[in-house]
């Protein structure tokens, strides 16, 4: 028998190779036997820690969610701050970053820079609205939600899309304030002068009171601006109509000419003067100045005595005022006396007819006292030459500009001493002398 050494080999190597092969097809099957295995097994789930509730968060999480151990919930991260408003009635002053707020008025918006699902105000007399998609959150209160000196707590809940919530305490004051009122406060003088316009005009300060007085205004503006127009319109057509007449300009003409001559007779020297001789006012003018001095001068040279109302009784005013001449007493009379002491000091004595008086006639204090205090002549014969000087002086050298009102006021002292003393002219006195003046002797 002959033996074939190949076919034994191929029968070993085929015989490895097919242990090899089971062996590959074997540890899938294996695994997947075990994976099945394990699958009925329950799991247990894991529950995550809460992170630690601080006074104002409170963090929550879905079941099978676990918090991200590096970066804190919404509610922790948020900032919370007010929206300011331009309405003095609408305040919020921040007490407490992003926890409290004090607020004035009837409501609050605060800015929200994390997602909120919701907000809640759990107590009466106000509530919460998320606005601006989740950023923003509007408290409204009820006009008694609190008082205009104390304020009324109240607690927003913040909710936000992760899960986590926070609380917001608000402070409320003077949530009564209407909004339309404060806006209106500035108009109030306004109103109040409308008001009384109305009334004075028979019409009730009521609100329809007030619009049918505007109605009357506004129908009279119409009224008086329809008249106003059709009058112009008038004027304008007269006025076209009169540049296209001839007969109007030459009459218009006329009437300039006349007129043109009547101011050149009345005012013609004038001009001339004027063109002709510019110097000729001014030498005028220097002229009466000097002719007015040359009569003063001789007012001042002229003698009392030879005043007519003066005459023998110019020693009375020589010896007691020093005056001399008709000028020096009206210019006491008028202006007054002044004079200067030892340092060069000007000093009033006295303001003339202004210092004068019944009372200061009667108890001797007047300037004219050393007139008249011997009995040389009544308070009213004293009077009566001053007055009489100041005319002098107007008459006899054209000085009635400068003395006339004193000779007016001593003509109503006169009368008024008149009636204290009867016609006689002497005033009761407290020494019983003549003329009410009582004597140094």
């Amino acid at each position: 028998m002959i033996r074939n050494p190949l076919s034994r080999a191929s029968i070993r190597w085929a015989l490895v190779l097919l242990v090899l092969v089971s062996g590959a097809f074997a540890t899938p099957a294996a695994a997947l036997d075990y994976q099945q295995d394990s699958s009925t097994t329950t799991p247990t789930p894991t529950t995550p820690t809460p992170v630690a509730e601080n006074n104002s968060t409170n963090s929550t999480y879905r079941y099978g969610e676990t918090p991200d151990s590096g970066r804190p919930d919404a509610a922790s991260r948020a900032r919370i701050t007010p929206v300011e408003f331009s309405e003095p009635f609408l305040t919020v002053e921040t007490t407490q970053r992003d926890e409290a707020f004090n607020t004035t008025g009837p409501f609050v918006v605060l800015d929200v820079d994390e997602p909120l699902e919701a907000a809640r105000i759990s107590q009466p007399k106000a509530s919460a609205d998320v606005l601006a998609g989740g950023q923003q959150v509007r408290v409204e209160y009820d006009d008694d939600a609190a008082g205009d000196s104390e304020a009324s707590l109240y607690t927003l809940e913040l909710f936000f899309t992760d899960g986590s919530s926070t609380n917001v305490s608000l402070y409320a004051q003077k949530t009564d304030v209407s909004v339309a009122a404060a806006r209106l406060e500035d108009k109030e003088p306004v109103l109040a002068e409308l008001c009384e316009d109305a009334e004075a005009k028979g019409y009730e300060c009521t609100n329809e009171g007030m619009e049918n007085y505007l109605d009357f205004i506004q129908e009279r503006a119409d009224l008086i601006d329809s008249w106003l127009g059709q009058k112009a319109m008038q004027a304008l057509a007269i006025i076209v109509a009169a540049g296209t007449n001839p007969i109007l300009w030459a009459v218009v003409l006329g009437l300039l000419v006349l007129a043109g001559k009547f101011l050149a007779g009345k005012y013609g020297g004038i001009l001339d003067i004027v063109n002709n001789d510019p110097g000729k006012a001014r030498r005028t003018i220097d002229q009466l100045k000097s002719a007015n001095e040359r009569q003063v001068q001789t007012a001042n040279e002229e003698s009392l005595r030879d005043v007519p109302a003066i005459g023998s009784d110019a020693v009375y005013w020589e010896d007691g005022l020093g005056t001399f001449s008709p000028a020096q007493l009206a210019n006491l009379a008028a202006r007054g006396h002044v004079k200067r002491d030892e340092t060069g000091e000007t000093q009033v004595v006295h303001y003339g007819v202004e210092d004068l008086t019944v009372e200061s006639l009667r108890n001797g204090k007047s300037w004219l006292e050393p007139v008249h205090r011997n009995g040389n002549m009544t308070v009213v014969q004293a009077l009566g030459q001053v007055k009489s000087v100041c005319e002098y002086m107007g008459s006899q050298y054209g000085q009635s500009h400068r003395y006339g009102e004193a000779a007016q006021r001593l003509e109503v002292l006169i009368d008024n001493v008149k009636l204290e003393s009867g016609v006689g002219g002497s005033l009761p006195s407290t020494t019983g002398r003549a003329g009410g003046v009582p004597s140094d002797d």
